[in-house]
């Protein structure tokens, strides 16, 4: 069964199809300009890899027709204990590119699959507002992102769009003279996981909890790039004086931001300080040229009266925001070897119980 082996292959497809794939597992030269031209985020970049995606190797997709770039994708692969072929692919995001979404995505699941692709994951992050629910054998729950035009927007422009409770709450920072800090390194790692875990413990009780990651210092040390760079990632701390109140890491790609994880202390909870830290987080990124700011999901219901994340959907649509429904996709290409993972999976869960009783 033939592989990606080379740090650049091509696949010609078969008649009907007319892109000519092309993979790598670093991105290219002109990738920033690939992801421009295709209209792609952050998502398709390299930032995103180690806090979007599972553990792997990197792959970066283009898709030619006559030799110009029409789509980009980007995400892991993983070889198995069954083959030594890469089998298994993740995209956190649909492929960008020029022309319609489930064209370019059906065309690149049938290139891996050729490729000798067993499984393929594509999640929907910051994914097309328009991207249709593909038929595959197992589709991903349903979410909804929250989304925030910002191209050519001021600071006023943007608390004007925001409810009044958002903009009373925004103000009051104002009044105050919080101030929004970047993090780096251990502190960055350290306190982005300590406001994650208060958050996740407001969150148990109203029974909609969810799990801490915490980021190897590393992936968030240096000296941060500008706002204005093609991609990277920051993290942002809103502090009342010495107090800290908010923390928030957020990726850009081409013009595009995208709240990713973070949380607010107990004070900044009662002080509302989110809002105001992702006002001036918005704020900045528009004045740095970028057109779009999404606030990230919400679960699929959570617009309902009574759902564990309404909350959570209230306080995403005060700032203006256009709820946009998402959901991800996976191909199981070769049920054969899916099923000799399940089984495998059950020997082993076997083994281990039979080892833990017998100790």
């Amino acid at each position: 069964m033939p592989g990606i082996q080379n740090n650049t292959n091509r696949l010609r497809l078969e008649v009907g199809d007319d892109l000519e794939w092309e993979y790598s597992d670093a991105p290219p030269s002109d990738w920033a300009e690939a992801v421009r031209v295709c209209g792609g985020g952050f998502f398709h970049t390299p930032a995103a890899l180690d806090v979007s995606l599972p553990p792997g190797d990197p792959f970066f997709a283009r898709g030619r027709r006559d030799g110009v770039v029409q789509s980009v994708a980007m995400g892991i692969r993983n070889r198995c204990r069954l083959s030594r072929w890469w089998r298994h692919y993740h995209l956190a995001s649909p492929p960008a590119g020029i022309g319609q979404a489930a064209s370019t995505t059906t065309q690149l699941v049938r290139a891996l699959s050729r490729e000798g692709a067993a499984e393929i994951v594509i999640d929907s992050f910051d994914a097309p507002a328009d991207f249709p629910v593909l038929a595959q054998r197992a589709p991903g729950p349903a979410r909804t992102e929250h989304r925030i035009s910002t191209a050519g927007l001021t600071a006023a422009d943007l608390h004007k769009s925001y409810s009044s409770t958002h903009r009373r709450h925004a103000s009051r920072g104002e009044r105050e003279g919080w101030q929004l800090r970047t993090l780096s390194g251990i502190e960055a790692s350290e306190l982005l996981y300590s406001v994650q875990g208060s958050a996740s413990e407001r969150a148990h009780e109203r029974g909609d909890g969810f799990a801490t990651l915490k980021l190897a210092p590393s992936l968030l040390g240096g000296v941060p790039d500008e706002l204005s760079a093609p991609w990277s990632r920051r993290c942002f701390a809103s502090y009342a004086g010495e107090a800290l109140l908010a923390v928030a890491l957020v990726g850009w790609g081409n013009g595009r931001g995208f709240y990713l994880i973070g949380g607010s202390t107990p004070e900044g909870y009662k002080r509302s300080a989110a809002i105001w830290t992702q006002w001036q987080i918005m704020s900045m990124g528009a004045c740095a040229g970028h057109t779009t700011y999404n606030l990230g999901g919400t679960p699929g219901g959570a617009e309902e009266a009574g759902h564990p994340s309404h909350g959570l959907f209230r306080f995403k649509t005060g700032y203006g925001s256009q709820p946009v429904a998402c959901k991800g996709s996976r191909w199981i290409v070769s049920p054969s070897h899916h099923r000799t993972h399940r089984v495998l999976a059950r020997v082993e869960h076997q083994i281990r119980r039979f080892a833990g009783n017998a100790s």
